[in-house]
């Protein structure tokens, strides 16, 4: 998984938990099917929504060791909607010292496979 997409899903946390929220509203409130149903797609949105919540816990507590302006570094490389060449050299720089050390410290991300899946299916939703 590419780590721009991490960052992405981890500034717009908020904002994907608020579309899942809606589409267990929309769910419950215009499904014309068996309550049987209505349940079991309720229950894979929570389950979805269970995922992301174990991922970004991991990336918060990667993330509680970088300072600030490593984090505002994270936040723009995620916002930039292609590489991050033609950006000056030390802005490059803080980037690359930023993600090195996120790296290290979320070193067992891939022991959430299921959230990281997830991340690349809702990647495109998220704001840039």
């Amino acid at each position: 998984m590419k780590l721009k997409a991490l960052l992405k899903f981890y500034f717009s946390a908020d904002f994907l938990n608020a579309y899942l929220d809606g589409a267990v509203l929309k769910y419950a409130l215009n499904y014309a099917g068996e309550a049987e149903d209505i349940a079991d797609l309720i229950f894979a949105v929570t389950l979805r929504k269970r995922a992301l919540k174990a991922l970004w816990g991991y990336m918060d507590n990667a993330f509680a060791a970088l300072t600030d302006k490593e984090r505002e570094a994270l936040r723009g490389y995620a916002r930039l909607r292609e590489g991050y060449n033609s950006l000056p050299r030390e802005e490059k720089n803080a980037i690359k010292r930023a993600s090195a050390k996120f790296s290290r410290r979320a070193a067992g991300i891939n022991a959430f496979a299921e959230g990281i899946e997830l991340v690349k299916e809702y990647v495109r939703i998220l704001a840039p």
